[in-house]
This record gives C-alpha cells, sequence and structure tokens, in this order.
C-alpha cells in the first residue's frame, strides 16, 4: 500500500524582483534548490513558482538562471520590465511588476492546496492576504526583515510569517 504524506500541500509563490533587492541590501543570496529542499521538509509541494522580468539585454543572462531553476522543478513565469522615463528626476527607470499574476495564480490553485505560500514582503499582497484570511485558508509569508511591509506584519499577527534571515543557514548561496 502506498505511503500517503501527512504534510499539507502547499502552494508557492515566489515574487523574484522583490526578492533581488532584498537579498542585495542584505549582502546574502538564496540558493533556490536549498529553498526548495527547506520547503518540501515541511510541506508537500504541489505548485512552486518563481516570477520575474528581465531587461532585452539581459535576457540571455536571466535565461541562464531561470533555466536552472526549472532544473530544481519551479514554474517560471517572465517578461521583459518596462523602460520608464521619470520627468522629474530626468532619468529611466525599470519596472516589472507580477502582482496580478501572483494573485491570478493563486486564486486558481487555492482548491488544490491547503497553505498558500507567498515569498514576497510587498504591501501590495495585502489584499489577498486579507482575502485567505476571510476565507479561512492557511498561509504563510517569507520575507527580509527589512523588507516587509508593516501591513502584512499586520494582517499576519498570528505568526503567519517567517523572515528568511530565521532560515539563512538552510537557504543561503555558498
Amino acid at each position: 500500500m502506498p505511503r500517503i504524506s501527512k504534510k499539507l500541500k502547499a502552494a508557492v509563490f515566489i515574487d523574484g524582483a522583490n526578492l533581488f533587492f532584498a537579498e542585495k541590501d542584505a549582502g546574502w543570496f538564496i540558493d533556490y534548490q536549498k529553498l526548495k529542499k527547506h520547503l518540501a521538509s515541511q510541506y508537500r509541494l504541489i505548485f512552486l513558482c518563481y516570477y520575474n522580468g528581465f531587461r532585452p539585454k539581459e535576457k540571455k543572462k536571466m535565461s541562464n538562471f531561470f533555466n536552472v531553476l526549472k532544473r530544481f522543478g519551479y514554474q517560471v513565469k517572465t517578461k521583459p520590465v518596462k523602460r520608464i522615463y521619470d520627468q522629474r528626476n530626468k532619468k529611466y527607470t525599470y519596472k516589472c511588476n507580477f502582482d496580478a499574476e501572483i494573485v491570478l495564480d493563486t486564486m486558481l490553485n487555492l482548491d488544490k492546496a491547503d497553505v498558500i505560500i507567498l515569498v514576497s514582503g510587498d504591501s501590495d499582497f495585502l489584499c489577498l492576504l486579507q482575502h485567505l484570511s476571510e476565507i479561512k485558508k492557511k498561509f504563510f509569508v517569507y520575507s527580509f526583515r527589512k523588507n516587509i511591509a508593516w501591513e502584512i506584519k499586520k494582517q499576519c499577527k498570528y505568526g503567519c510569517y517567517c523572515f528568511l534571515e530565521n532560515v539563512k543557514e538552510q537557504i543561503i548561496e555558498s
């Protein structure tokens, strides 16, 4: 008879752009194979997706990174970043936002997962977390300490977030 895992089924959504700058600020980078192993030690991963944009001139370099993630078992969703001219500062900035895609994928996976895991500290996800609370869906937020919005910490007042620094030794890139 096959052994049935008692682990909760988890759908994991990783906001790559949000993490990249937080990693740079923290001075260390996540090893995504180790992150997957860490999450898999606690949950049965049914959906594991990494979202990030790329600048056209960096497409080849980023493609290599995205291919590595795919080999580790991640779904990878990408799109080119937008180049936006800032009139006030007279310079271009780059922006890529996957909030809508992450929320949509979360909603599409709600019934398949016992717990939703969001790896981002972005306050734009507050409405999603509020909805998950309202429907009594378990969720967990992973974020860097300096990168988590206070609104998310308030929404997670019952301990549903973890600072990545707390699991650093298990997930740090060597």
